[in-house]
Parts: C-alpha cells; sequence; structure tokens
C-alpha cells in the first residue's frame, strides 16, 4: 500500500518517532540488564516486525545500541536504510508482516503451556525475564496464555538433557478433570488383580487396596489412575493375582524399611509425583536426581512429564530412564492401556487450567465479630512436594491450645460439601458434587462437633464447624484453608492470588511468612497471635 508523504506526513512522522523510541527503550534496557551484544541483536530482530522503511533510521537504531551498524540492521531484520537510488525517496512504503516465527540463533522457539508463568519459564530455561522474547505481552505476574510463541536463549548442548518429549499431560498427574467420575474401588474390583483382595491395616483401622488408592489420591490430590497405572507398573498387582504378591513389602519399590506396605509407599509416590508437578511449576524442580548421577530435564516439556520423571528417577537407574518414559513397555503406555491416551484425552476436553482463569469471590472464613488472628502466610497444602498453597488462622476467642474453638468456621462462598471427614472438610463452589472439578476449597482441623456434612448445601457464612486440632499435624488451634481448581493445588500468592474480602494474601521471605494486604492496611502472619495479626470480617 502506497501512502504520500506530502499529505500524510505530520501522522507518519509522529508514528514513526513513537515506534523508534519504544523500540530504543526496549532495546537500552536490555542492554542495561547486561544483555550480550548478540542477545541485543537478536532482541532486534524479534521487535522489529512492523518494518518501517524511511531514512537513516537504521543509523539511529545503531547509534543508540552504541555502535551496532547498519549492515547488521539489515542483515538480521530485513530492514535496509533507503537510498535514492532504491526509489524509495516520495514516498514512505509501509509493510505489515504476518510470517512465521522467526530462527533465532542461540533462541529455542517454545509455544507455552497451561500453567505456566514467565519467572518459572525463565527459571527452567536458566535465564532472565527480560530475555524471553516474544510479539505478544509476556506479563511479569499471572499465568501466561497457553500457545504464546516465546523466544528463549537456550543452548541445549550446554547439558545432558532429557528428550524435550511430552511424555504424559498435566491433568493425568492431579486428581482433577481426568478423573471425573472414575470410581476407584469398582474399577479395582472389576480388575480382580490381587490389589483387590489387599489388606492392610493403617493407624489402627484396616482398609482394603482400593481404600489406601482413594485416601492417598484424596490426601496429595493426585490422580488415582497415575496411583493405579504406576502401581501396575511396578508389581502388576492391580491386573494380575500370584500368590508369590503376598510376600511384598514394597510393592512399588522404594524398599525403606520404616515404611513398608502399600499405604507408606504409595504415599512416598504421590509425595514424589508432587515435587516434580509443582517444582516444575515454579521452575525449581529442573534436576533429576539418580543414585549415581543426576540429568536435567529439558525445559520445554511439561509439569505432567516432570512429576511422572522425577518418580522413575528416584526408582531406576538413568540408564532405564528413557525406557520407563518412553520406550513399547513405558509406564504412560500401561497407563493408556488401563484408561485410554491421556493425550488424546485432554485435547477432546476444556483445558486444564484456562486462559482468563479468575478466583471466584470469597470473603474470610468466619464471622464479622468474631476476629481471628493470622498464624501462618503461605505454606504447603498438604506435606511435602506440595505447593504453599494454604494460610492459617486461630481464633481469637481466647481458646486454648488444641481444644475446640468457640468461634465458627464458616463458607467464604457458597456451595456443595463433597467431602467430610477426620479434621476436612471441602466445599465445591461449581456444585456439580465432583472434588475433581473446578474451584473447591480445603478446610483443614475441622472438629467433629458440628462438621457439615457431605451433600450440604451451604451459602456464604454458613457454617463448615470449629477449629482445633484434628486432621493432620497441628500445635494449636487454628483452621488451614486452601483453594484448588480442576484438582490442582492454587498457590496462595502465586499467579491466582487468593483474595478473601479484598485481603490479597502475599508471600513474605520464606514459608509461613507473609501478609494480607487491602487498600493500604496490612495484617502480618505471626504463629505468636498479636495485634498486627488480628483480622476482623467487615
Amino acid at each position: 500500500m502506497q501512502i504520500s508523504w506530502k499529505v500524510y506526513l505530520p501522522a507518519l512522522a509522529l508514528l514513526i518517532l513513537l515506534l523508534l523510541a519504544g523500540l530504543v527503550l526496549s532495546v537500552l534496557n536490555r542492554w542495561q540488564q547486561g544483555q550480550t551484544a548478540q542477545g541485543v541483536e537478536s532482541t532486534l530482530a524479534m521487535l522489529l516486525t512492523l518494518h518501517v522503511y524511511e531514512d537513516e533510521i537504521a543509523t539511529r537504531v545503531a547509534q543508540a545500541l552504541g555502535g551496532v551498524g547498519e549492515e547488521f540492521v539489515a542483515q538480521e531484520t530485513g530492514i535496509a536504510t533507503p537510498r535514492p537510488e532504491d526509489g524509495v525517496v516520495d514516498d514512505l512504503e509501509l509493510v505489515l508482516t504476518s510470517t512465521p516465527p522467526l530462527v533465532l540463533e542461540g533462541y529455542l522457539v517454545y509455544v507455552s503451556q497451561p500453567g505456566d508463568t514467565a519467572i518459572a519459564l525463565a527459571r527452567r530455561f536458566d535465564t532472565q525475564q527480560g530475555l524471553l522474547l516474544s510479539e505478544e505481552e509476556i506479563p511479569a505476574s499471572g499465568f501466561l496464555n497457553a500457545g504464546t510463541v516465546i523466544y528463549v536463549p537456550f543452548d541445549e548442548t550446554a547439558e545432558d538433557f532429557t528428550p524435550a518429549a511430552i511424555a504424559l499431560p498435566d491433568a493425568s498427574i492431579v486428581y482433577g478433570l481426568l478423573d471425573s467420575g472414575f470410581d476407584v474401588y469398582a474399577y479395582v474390583d472389576q480388575a480382580g488383580g490381587y490389589l483387590s483382595r489387599y489388606q492392610e491395616v493403617v493407624a489402627g483401622s484396616t482398609k482394603s487396596g482400593a481404600q489406601i488408592v482413594q485416601e492417598v489420591a484424596n490426601m496429595h490430590s493426585v490422580s488415582p489412575k497415575m496411583l493405579l497405572a504406576l502401581l501396575e507398573y511396578q508389581c502388576g498387582w492391580v491386573l494380575a493375582d500370584d500368590p508369590g504378591m503376598a510376600n511384598n513389602d514394597y510393592p512399588i519399590g522404594y524398599g525403606i524399611s520404616t515404611h513398608k506396605g502399600l499405604y507408606q509407599e504409595l504415599y512416598i509416590a504421590g509425595r514424589e509425583l508432587l515435587k516434580g508437578y509443582y517444582g516444575w511449576r515454579e521452575g525449581s524442580a529442573n534436576q533429576l536426581r539418580f543414585a549415581d548421577s543426576t540429568q536435567r530435564i529439558h525445559p520445554a516439556v511439561n509439569a505432567g512429564t516432570s512429576a511422572v520423571g522425577h518418580v522413575v528417577a528416584g526408582l531406576y537407574p538413568k540408564s532405564a530412564w528413557g525406557a520407563v518414559m518412553y520406550g513399547q513397555d513405558s509406564l504412560p503406555r500401561i497407563y493408556a492401556g488401563m484408561f485410554g491416551d491421556p493425550l488424546a484425552e485432554t485435547a477432546q476436553r476444556r483445558s486444564h487450567l484456562p486462559d482468563g482463569l479468575r478466583q471466584p469471590d470469597l470473603v474470610l472464613p468466619f464471622l464479622p465479630g468474631e476476629d481471628y488472628f493470622l498464624t501462618s502466610g503461605p505454606h504447603r497444602a498438604w506435606g511435602i512436594g506440595s505447593p504453599w498453597a494454604a494460610i492459617d488462622f486461630a481464633p481469637a476467642d481466647g481458646t486454648r491450645s488444641c481444644q475446640t474453638a468457640s468461634y465458627r468456621i464458616t463458607a467464604a462462598a457458597s456451595g456443595v460439601v463433597v467431602r467430610s471427614e477426620t479434621g476436612i472438610v471441602v466445599l465445591d463452589l461449581d456444585k456439580d458434587g465432583d472434588e475433581a472439578t473446578g474451584w473447591v476449597l480445603f478446610y483443614l482441623h475441622v472438629a467433629e462437633k458440628d462438621r457439615a456434612h457431605v451433600g450440604a448445601q451451604l451459602n456464604v457464612d454458613d457454617l463448615i464447624g470449629y477449629a482445633s486440632c484434628e486432621g493432620g499435624v497441628a500445635t494449636g488451634t487454628h483452621v488451614h484453608f486452601a483453594r484448588k481448581y480442576n484438582g490442582e493445588w492454587m498457590p496462595a500468592a502465586g499467579a491466582i492470588p487468593m483474595v478473601l474480602s479484598g485481603w490479597v494474601v502475599e508471600q513474605g521471605p520464606r514459608e509461613y511468612s507473609g501478609q494480607l494486604r487491602r487498600s493500604g492496611a496490612l495484617v502480618v502472619a505471626n504463629p505468636n497471635p498479636n495485634q498486627t495479626a488480628r483480622i476482623s470480617r467487615d
């Protein structure tokens, strides 16, 4: 399209100046962050997707970069400084381009996945957030939109990386969409393997094999299908029944003498899945640790592959890891044979963590006039491996340590109770009766007295129960409060921060530290309650 400069010169001049100023500021900012000359050059090549042919622009950009010449600008961007002999003198030609992703030396073209954040992506690729390049805006916080093309500095020859192939989707790890409606008891019974007749005494109570699988899945919020597939892969208990199986005290293979039996072995496996999964979400679980060596996980895989990869690394030597993950008789193939191809099923369902996800409106989980103390900032939702998804409130009613409180714990939103057991109440906010789907609220240390029962339809401020020390480990009366979405624990100060009655949860420098902020007011977490930790409902 030809646009006469004589008619539109003022507007075009303004456009050029704005574009040039934005370009120079962006590149200079990256230069100031310590980027190498090669990195600046690649940055320039990525940013100039609007090609503006105008005399001396290349020279000005080169001067702003402190010596990058016209030849380089022309070579890297295709933007040549126009000359009279080029025939571009009386007119300014604007060319809007729509091209495939650029190939930049030293950069990997990465397509963002659900659950990615810029900070975790930078950590996984061992780079800086400011060096992530994209034609789309990359938010400093919050989830990236899935499918965003991002150029990441990466040298695949620098270390010994695992394959870049995705072995399992994220939804196959958490107790979420792929497990919706799945009946553990019916499946185990129908499979007819040794697990269907297995029994074990756990904490003084005799439990069946299916019951153990279900309880471990509930506690960690990990997929019962994944636990069953891992158990089948390791010892064949799900689909086969051999008399010799009864002699196996370590069905998963951890072999820790103080942790014998199915319950302990599955609990460890669930914990390791969480470590690999949420560590990947945070950008910290980047290294596989084998008995005799380590290996870097390829940063382009997903949380699901990281989760299973960490479990396999704890059970097999490095030489066998690839076959267990990607071979003909791999763990993912066992899963697919038992429950169908999870990658194909995920592609047919709604996204596990959809773009634009927002927390629903929540109020503080107690009533006006019944004050509480914020005794803990963000910390683990459930044991080792789980993310810092929970905060703690203790009643300001004078209750002594581990006595049942007199102040109530209430529904932070309307919903239906889908689980109510020792110390625990789970409130399903989409009211479909399925803990595996949508937003759910998790209350821990709820006393048995007047605890809301399964099926109860609750409105905001209806009774959940009373704070206590029941369920889990507790040193004093309090309620442990967390959120999940589609089975995934949502970090309290993470990409979608917890907001209660307008109070936003903020992370402190370490686990259990942190604060609530609202309109400049602060409530600071303190395990020894004081006035700065006291909070009231409006």
